[in-house]
Parts: C-alpha cells; sequence; structure tokens
C-alpha cells in the first residue's frame, strides 16, 4: 500500500518505487542506473486509488497508466517519482481537491511541515483514519547515505518529526509532504525512504527522505496539463 497526492483530477503524484514487484530490488535487471525494464513493475491494472468524494463516502477509481521517472533507480535511491493516471476524474470538492506544486524551490530547514497518510506508525495494522503529522525540514546532509554526493542529495527533501507517532510510516510510501504558503498549501515532496533500520521509516529520531516535487515539474508537465494555478 502506497499513498499519493492529488495535482489534477486524472493524475496522482507518488514515489515510483510504489511501482516495483516484490522481486524488483534484487532482479539484476532492475537494478542499475536505472530501471527500464517494464517487468519490473506492476500492470497499471493492479493499481486502485481510494478518494473521497463530495458526500464523503469512499470512492475507488481504476488506474490506466503508470508512469515512472524515466532515471528512476532502485539501488541508487534516486529519481523516486512517479505518476499514475486514472480512467476517470475524481469528483473533487471540499474532501478531495487537487494540491499545488511550487514553481520555485522553497527550501527552508527549520520550515515546518505536514505529512499525510493512511500508513501505520507502528507493527499494527493500517489506519482506518487518515493521519497527519509535523515535521521540521533539515539540511540534506542527514540524509546522505556514506560516500553520496551532496549534489544528490538536492533532489531530497530531508525532515524530522517533531512529536511522537508523527512521522512517514509503513504504507506511507509516495505521500506527500505538503506546507502552506498564502492561503494555498504546496506538495514540497514525495516520501521516499528513511534512514532508521529496521523499520525504514519509522523511527523518530532518523529523518526521512523526501523526492522534491520542484526539480521535476518541467516532466510532469509533459503529462499533466491542468495542474492548479499557484
Amino acid at each position: 500500500m502506497c499513498g499519493g497526492a492529488i495535482i489534477s483530477p486524472r493524475f496522482i503524484i507518488t514515489a515510483a518505487h510504489c511501482f516495483l514487484t516484490p522481486n524488483a530490488i534484487t532482479e539484476k535487471s532492475c537494478l542499475g542506473k536505472k530501471v527500464s525494464n517494464k517487468a519490473c513493475y506492476h500492470p497499471p491494472e493492479v493499481f486502485q486509488v481510494g478518494v473521497l468524494s463530495p458526500n464523503g463516502l469512499r470512492q475507488a477509481i481504476q488506474v490506466v497508466k503508470i508512469i515512472a521517472h524515466p532515471q528512476f533507480s532502485v539501488d541508487g535511491r534516486v529519481h523516486d517519482i512517479g505518476l499514475m493516471k486514472l480512467n476517470k476524474p475524481i469528483k473533487c470538492g471540499t474532501m478531495s481537491s487537487p494540491i499545488c506544486l511550487p514553481q520555485k524551490n522553497k527550501n527552508k530547514y527549520g520550515r515546518n511541515l505536514i505529512v499525510a497518510g493512511w500508513g501505520r506508525y507502528s507493527d499494527k495494522p493500517a489506519e482506518k483514519k487518515m493521519l497527519e503529522g509535523k515535521m521540521t525540514q533539515v539540511k540534506n546532509g542527514q540524509c546522505l547515505a556514506r560516500g553520496e554526493s551532496s549534489s544528490k542529495g538536492r533532489r531530497y527533501l530531508c525532515a524530522v518529526a517533531t512529536k511522537t507517532n508523527q512521522k512517514s510510516c509503513f504504507g506511507d510510501s509516495g505521500s506527500a509532504i505538503f506546507s502552506k504558503f498564502g492561503d494555498k498549501y504546496f506538495a514540497l515532496g514525495v516520501t521516499s525512504f528513511g534512514l532508521s533500520r529496521p523499520n525504514v521509516l519509522c523511527s523518530l529520531d532518523k529523518p526521512a527522505v523526501f523526492t522534491k516535487t520542484y526539480p521535476y515539474l518541467k516532466w510532469i508537465r509533459k503529462y499533466v496539463k491542468d495542474i492548479p494555478r499557484a
């Protein structure tokens, strides 16, 4: 299970690793600088997107196309961003509506950020209601593995939890991390991975890593023509 964010009535932004088959992380043809083998990904028909309709009822919408970034690398942990195209538009309203994407780099250390998702925050089952948590942006060096270049980190947004049980966890991959600017909310990144072990995303003393959306705006616009105006 993964999360995502509505960026138009027909498109969801998420993490590319959410599309991978269970064997992809060990299959030799799926590793390397980029994942080019289509067999590494699930077919789109296995995905459905659950959203809340204007009357508050949950609706499941079929995915007809998945689009992983062409330079996404499983073992390189880069370009972990993707799009899902739906077979019909989401009925937008107060319960479900598109979020804005930043038109410029809104990097600011110490910024208060929000994460939301249906994922579990322990080894318990997934939540029945959406949870929301507060995080703070920190310097990307805290999220780089030993030997990784700082240039790779420019596409990361690194954040730590500010309160107990308020951090991305299992099932939250692909969910947006967002912040409010003026009267609008902007998805600054999508949940990619964590540095904690063995609970990859859940240890509160370790930062979580998000793929920034801004560096990929041009790529996103190739497929999504009706992104909300900021």
